[in-house]
C-alpha cells in the first residue's frame, strides 16, 4: 500500500513504540495502521467493517504485514489481543492464491489448538470472515461425535481447526491428509506444551510439507516454545506485544484476599452480593469436584451459577457457554479447562477461588477479563498453601504499577509465609472489601461423614479438621529432590510434575533400570536444566551418600521396589533385598549425610492386609499391619525400619499407603496394561481364579498429585493414606475393557489362581483429603486415557530392558532377578 511505503522509519518506530511493539527477523515490513492498508480484498475488508472494529489491534498491525509475505512467524502476545484475525485474514488470502480443492485433497490450511473451546472460538470467527469467499472450514476435537466431523474433512475443506489428539485420529484411520497443507497456525502453543502434546505436534508436522508457512502464537516465550521454533520454523519474523517476560494485562485491577480455606466460600458469597450488576463473572476452581461443589452452593444461595470443566459433554460445554454468553447464567465456574481461548465480552470480574498451580496460569486465567483494551478486575482467594508463587506474583504486581499488599511481600520473602491467617484484604490497584457468611454456607472439602475407622488419639488425629487444615499450611519448601525409581511407573509421573512445575528446585532420579522402568517415561524433561538422572543401585551406601553429598539433597522420595504379588511368589528373596535392605540402606545413607529435611517413604495398602467384603468402613492409618504375602511383607518391613529411624535418630520420615494404581507409564505385567494390549491383539483375556477379588483402583495422575501434597504439607513422623472408595472387581475391570475394543464375553477366561490372593483392601484416606488432596479422574476417563496411551506406545521397543511378551502370560515370572534361594543340604 502506497501509505505503508510512504512511512518513514522514524514514523515506524514511533508507531511501534507507542504500542509496545517489538519485531525480529530480517527485512521486517512496516505496520500498517489501517485494515485499508493491509491490502486484504473487497469482502474481507466488509466483514470487518461489518463487525464494528476500529482499527487494527497492534498484533494485527505488525503481524498482518509480516503473515502475507509468506515467512514463517512467531507472535508473542497476552490473551485478549487480536491474534486470532492476525492469522486469520492472512490464511484467507493464502488460500486463495492456491489452486482449489480436488476430491480427495486435505486442507490447505491447518490451525491446531491446545482445547475444543479454543478451536470452537477460532472456527466461529473463520465462519464470520471466510463465508464471503466460500471457504468452508470445519472444527475437529475431542468429546463429540466423529461422524459429522469426518463427513466435513471427506467433502474437503479447505481450513481444518483442530485439537492435536482428534486429528491424529482422523489421519490415522485416513479420513483426511496433509499433503495439501501449506500453511500452518500453532495456537497457543505454550499451553500445547504444558498439556503434554508435544509428541502428538510432532506427529503432525511430520506429515506436512518442509516448504509450509508456519505461524506459531503463545502467550509466553520459555526455553521449550524457543526450541520448539527453532526446529519446526525457518527463519521466523517474530513480533511481541510488550515483553515476553511474564506479565498481567495493565488494565485488570489485581485484588487480593489472604483468607484460610474454610474462608473462601463466604467471603465468595460476600464478593459476589457486592459485584453482581448482571455483567459476566467467571470463578476459577482448582479440581471438577470443587467446581460443582461450589456451584451447587452458590445455585443454593440464589445465585444464577452454571459450571464448565473436562467432565462435562461436550454438548453440556456448548450450553454452557451460550448461557454464559448470553447472560442468562452470568456466573461461570471453571476449571483451567476455560482459561485459555475463551472469548467472552465484558466480564466484568475473574475469581481465583483457588489459585492456580503457576503465574503463568494466572496471568491467562486473570486475562479473561479487560479484553480489547477494557478495563477489568481479577480478585484471588490466597492461602498460605499459596506462598510459594508469590514471588512472581510481587513482580506481577510491580510490572502493572500497582500496589503489593504487605502479606504478599512477606510471602514473597518467606517462601512460605505465616502458618496461618485469618480475615485480611489485600488489594493491588484497590479491590473489594472482605467479611462474609459463617455457618451453614461454610463449604466442606469432600462429604466428612465418610466411614473411617477411627485411629486411636494422637496430635493430629484428636485436631478438628479446621485444626488439621491449619496445621498443614504451612507448606514444607524443597530446594534439592532425590527420587529412587524415578523411571518407573508412579515415580515417572511424580518426576514429571516436579519438574515442570518448579524449574528452581533440583530433580535427582536414581534407577536402576530395571525391566519395568526406562528412560522413555522421562524423555519430556530429560533436558530440563533442573532435572539429573543417575543409573544405580538403592544397595549401594557409597552411591547414595555421594548423591546426597554432590547434589546437596534435602529430600528424599522413596519409590523404588521390586513390585507385583504375582512375581513375589516365584523369588521372595529378591523383593526382600530391594524393598526392605535396599530401604536399610537408603535410610542409613541419609543418617549419615545428615542434612534430609523431608523423607518420603512409599508403601502400600497391601500391608493391612485383607479387609473384608462386608466391612463398610475403610482401615485408618492407624490400623495393624497384617501383609498376606512376600511382596507386602517386604513392604511392611521397610516401612517399620523407616519408623525406626524416625524414633531412634529423628530422621523426618513421612509414610505414605496407596491403592492399586493404573495409568500410562506402567509395565504390561500389571493387569490393566496387559489385558489392554491382549484385548487389542483379539487375545483373551486371562483372570485368575473367580475373578471377584475387590479393589480401589486410582489414576496416576491423581496418586502422583497426592505424593507431592504429602511431601508439600504432610507433619512429620505422620502415616497418610492414599486412597479412594470406588471399587471393582476384577472381572468389572476386564469386562469394561473387552467392551471397549468390542471383544465377546467368552473372550474373559479364568485361570489358576496365585498362592494366595487378598478378597479386598480398603483404606479411610481422611487425613490425606485434610491436606487439600481430591480425587479428579473418574475410572471411565482415566481408563480411557490409559488405552489411548496404550495404543500408542505399548510397543515392545518402549520397555527395552524387559520382556513385554513375557509379561503379557497370564502367570509371568520375575524378569531379570539376582536374588536366588539357598538350597540347604
Amino acid at each position: 500500500h502506497p501509505d505503508v511505503t510512504a512511512r518513514s522509519d522514524g514514523e515506524v518506530e514511533r508507531y511501534r513504540a507507542e504500542r509496545d511493539i517489538h519485531v525480529g527477523g530480517e527485512g521486517v515490513p512496516k505496520p500498517v495502521t489501517t485494515f485499508e492498508e493491509a491490502s486484504f480484498p473487497e469482502y474481507v475488508l466488509h466483514e470487518v467493517a461489518k463487525a464494528g472494529f476500529k482499527e487494527p489491534t497492534p498484533i494485527q498491525a505488525q503481524g498482518w504485514p509480516m503473515a502475507l509475505l509468506g515467512r514463517d512467524l512467531i507472535g508473542i502476545a497476552e490473551t485478549g489481543s487480536g491474534k486470532t484475525l492476525a492469522y486469520l485474514l492472512p490464511a484467507v488470502v493464502h488460500i486463495n492464491a492456491q489452486p482449489h480443492l480436488s476430491p480427495g485433497d486435505g486442507p490447505i490450511v491447518l490451525a491446531l489448538a491446545p482445547t475444543r473451546e479454543l478451536a470452537v472460538q477460532i472456527q466461529s470467527e473463520c465462519l464470520k470472515f471466510g463465508s464471503s469467499s466460500r471457504i468452508k472450514s470445519t472444527c475437529v476435537y475431542g468429546g463429540a461425535p466423529k461422524g459429522p466431523q469426518g463427513n466435513d474433512l471427506r467433502r474437503g475443506v479447505e481450513i481444518v481447526i483442530a485439537t492435536p489428539g482428534r486429528l491424529i485420529d482422523f489421519l490415522e484411520g485416513r479420513t483426511t491428509n496433509l499433503r495439501r497443507v501449506t500453511y500452518l497456525v500453532l495456537d497457543e502453543a505454550d499451553r500445547m506444551l504444558d498439556m503434554g502434546f508435544e509428541p502428538q505436534i510432532r506427529k503432525i508436522l511430520g506429515q506436512i510439507r518442509p516448504d509450509r508457512q508456519t505461524l506459531l502464537w503463545s502467550a509466553t516465550w520459555p526455553k521449550e516454545i524457543q526450541a520448539l521454533a527453532s526446529e519446526f520454523l525457518t527463519k521466523p519474523y517474530q513480533v511481541t506485544i510488550g515483553s515476553s517476560d511474564l506479565k498481567a494485562n495493565h488494565k485488570i485491577e489485581q485484588a487480593f484476599d489472604f483468607v484460610s480455606e474454610h474462608e473462601k466460600l463466604p467471603r465468595l458469597l460476600r464478593l459476589l452480593e457486592r459485584e453482581m450488576d448482571g455483567r459476566r463473572v467467571i470463578v476459577f476452581c482448582e479440581t471438577k469436584r470443587g467446581c460443582d461443589a461450589v456451584t451447587r452452593q452458590l445455585r443454593q444461595d440464589g445465585f444464577p451459577a452454571l459450571s464448565i470443566h473436562g467432565d462435562k459433554t461436550q454438548q453440556e460445554r456448548d450450553w454452557v457457554l451460550a448461557e454464559f454468553k448470553n447472560g442468562k447464567h452470568p456466573i461461570m465456574l471453571a476449571t483451567d479447562v476455560a482459561a485459555r481461548g475463551l472469548d467472552v465480552k465484558d466480564i466484568k470480574l475473574v475469581v481465583n477461588y483457588d489459585m492456580p498451580g503457576s503465574a503463568e496460569d494466572y496471568v491467562h486465567r486473570i486475562g479473561r477479563t479487560g479484553r480489547a483494551g477494557a478495563d477489568g478486575r481479577a480478585h484471588s482467594f490466597f492461602t498460605a498453601n499459596n506462598g510459594r508463587m508469590a514471588r512472581q506474583l510481587v513482580g506481577i504486581l510491580e510490572e502493572a504499577g500497582q500496589v503489593v499488599p504487605p502479606e504478599l511481600r512477606q510471602f514473597a520473602m518467606t517462601s512460605g509465609g505465616p502458618s496461618s491467617f485469618r480475615g485480611r484484604g489485600g488489594r493491588g490497584g484497590g479491590g473489594f472489601g472482605g467479611g462474609g457468611r459463617t455457618g451453614a454456607n461454610m463449604l466442606p472439602h469432600r462429604d466428612l461423614a465418610l466411614k473411617c475407622s477411627a485411629p486411636p488419639p494422637s496430635d493430629a488425629s484428636t485436631a478438628s479438621t479446621g485444626q488439621l487444615v491449619a496445621m498443614a499450611v504451612e507448606e514444607y519448601v524443597p530446594r534439592s529432590i532425590l527420587i529412587t525409581g524415578g523411571a518407573g511407573f508412579i515415580a515417572s509421573h511424580v518426576t514429571i510434575k516436579l519438574v515442570k512445575r518448579y524449574p528452581h528446585v533440583k530433580v535427582v532420579v536414581l534407577d536402576k533400570l530395571d525391566y519395568c522402568a526406562t528412560l522413555e517415561n522421562l524423555k519430556s524433561i530429560r533436558d530440563c536444566p533442573n532435572f539429573k538422572f543417575v543409573k544405580g543401585e538403592i544397595q549401594s551406601t557409597d552411591l547414595i551418600v555421594h548423591i546426597l553429598e554432590t547434589e546437596e539433597i534435602d529430600t528424599v522420595m522413596h519409590f523404588a521396589a521390586q513390585t507385583h504379588v504375582d512375581n513375589s511368589f516365584g523369588n521372595s528373596l529378591a523383593f526382600t533385598m530391594n524393598n526392605t535392605y535396599g530401604t536399610h540402606v537408603l535410610l542409613e545413607s541419609a543418617r549419615l549425610y545428615g542434612k534430609i529435611r523431608r523423607f518420603l517413604n512409599v508403601s502400600t495398602d497391601e500391608v493391612y492386609g485383607e479387609t473384608s467384603l462386608g466391612k463398610a468402613e475403610g482401615l485408618s492409618e492407624a490400623s495393624a499391619l497384617e501383609p498376606t504375602n512376600p511382596y507386602s511383607a517386604a513392604k511392611a518391613g521397610a516401612e517399620m525400619m523407616a519408623r525406626a529411624y524416625h524414633t531412634s535418630y529423628k530422621l523426618p520420615v513421612i509414610v505414605t499407603r496407596g491403592n492399586n494404581v493404573y495409568g500410562p507409564h506402567q509395565f504390561p505385567e500389571k493387569m490393566i496394561p496387559k489385558f489392554i494390549l491382549r484385548a487389542q491383539r483379539g487375545e483373551k483375556l486371562p483372570i485368575h481364579g473367580d475373578g471377584m477379588s475387590v479393589r480401589s483402583y486410582l489414576y496416576v495422575e491423581d496418586v502422583a498429585e497426592a505424593y507431592i501434597i504429602v511431601m508439600l504439607k504432610g507433619t512429620v513422623g505422620e502415616t497418610y493414606n492414599i486412597g479412594t472408595q470406588k471399587e471393582r472387581t476384577v472381572v468389572d475391570v476386564a469386562t469394561d475393557i473387552a467392551k471397549h475394543f468390542g471383544l465377546p464375553a467368552n473372550s474373559i477366561v479364568h485361570v489358576r489362581d496365585r498362592a494366595f490372593n487378598d478378597r479386598r483392601y480398603f483404606i479411610c484416606d481422611k487425613k490425606l483429603l485434610d491436606l487439600g488432596w481430591s480425587e479428579t479422574v473418574d475410572w471411565k476417563e482415566g481408563l480411557k486415557r490409559t488405552i489411548d496411551w496404550f495404543l500408542e506406545h505399548g510397543q515392545p521397543e518402549y520397555w527395552s530392558n524387559g520382556n513385554m511378551e513375557a509379561a503379557l502370560e497370564a502367570h509371568p515370572t520375575l524378569q531379570h532377578s539376582t536374588a536366588v534361594p539357598v538350597r540347604i543340604h
